[in-house]
């Protein structure tokens, strides 16, 4: 059995509101419900790994891939063989007062990371030891996303496929000159994590989140809709009720989960 469509959910809240006039305010408060119930707990089905952040010397900041709504854990890894150890998270206050100028200390491998709004800011900085940089044949700067021996094929920017293997850079660190048969490398960042939901904007975007919490969604949509027509009585009862068919899936889902 599927989740229900977002037509069926809005069904749903429409009968326990008793109105029949409010689709488009209903549809907005059931993506505010699965927003807020993804946000909860760390749900299975949201559970996400991600090995997309290139590591670029002399660059301290990288864009958290917009998909990612939590991270649990970093990972420094190697491209090829994918091991590494894990990160130290450290709040941002805290990597602020320890590290004011990261980038008057030496490059070397992160050890520790923060979160600062849609970035993750790592320390040391990263150097040469820790991606590859050429000169394309543009004169512009590209590191290395994908180690690989080079050919004429992958050469930055003439090659049919370098885009695969390097990307433009904003690094201030010295560019060596590319050249063929030589082995060029990266280290990435290994999320850990979870997703936002996929937006419920149509009937074909069911939600990312089991099944079980359907009946969630439309319980806090319903108390959503009652708390903007004023019937606060009846938005407290069915938040309450939002709340314990939350906890209860998550009870579920531990149950299941035990080995």
């Amino acid at each position: 059995m599927a989740n229900l469509t977002r037509s069926e959910m809005r069904t749903e809240v429409e009968t326990i509101v008793d109105r029949t006039n409010l689709s488009t305010n209903v549809n907005t408060r059931l993506q505010w419900s699965l927003d807020e119930i993804a946000g909860r707990h760390p749900w299975e089905c949201l559970h996400t790994e991600n090995t997309s952040l290139v590591l670029q010397p002399f660059i301290k900041a990288y864009t958290i891939p917009t998909t990612i709504r939590a991270i649990e854990n970093v990972r420094y890894i190697n491209d090829v063989s994918e091991v590494g150890g894990y990160l130290e998270y450290k709040n941002l206050d805290e990597f602020v007062d320890l590290f004011p100028y990261p980038e008057g200390q030496a490059e070397s491998a992160p050890t520790c990371w923060t979160r600062k709004g849609s970035t993750i800011l790592v320390n040391p900085i990263p150097g040469t030891d820790e991606c590859s940089l050429v000169t394309g044949t543009d004169s512009n700067v590209y590191a290395c996303k994908v180690s690989h021996t080079a050919a004429a094929g992958n050469c930055p920017i003439t090659g049919a496929s370098y885009a695969t293997y390097w990307a433009l850079s904003t690094s201030s660190d010295t560019a060596d000159t590319w050249a063929t048969a030589t082995e060029y490398f990266c280290h990435k960042l290994y999320l850990i994590g979870t997703l936002w939901p996929t937006a419920l904007s149509g009937d074909s975007n069911t939600s990312d989140l089991d099944r079980t919490l359907d009946r969630a969604i439309i319980y806090l949509a319903a108390a959503m809709v009652f708390e903007m027509i004023e019937e606060e009585e009846k938005a407290s009862i069915w938040q309450d009720k939002a709340d314990r068919a939350v906890e209860r899936a998550w009870a579920m889902e531990l149950g299941f989960n035990v080995t």
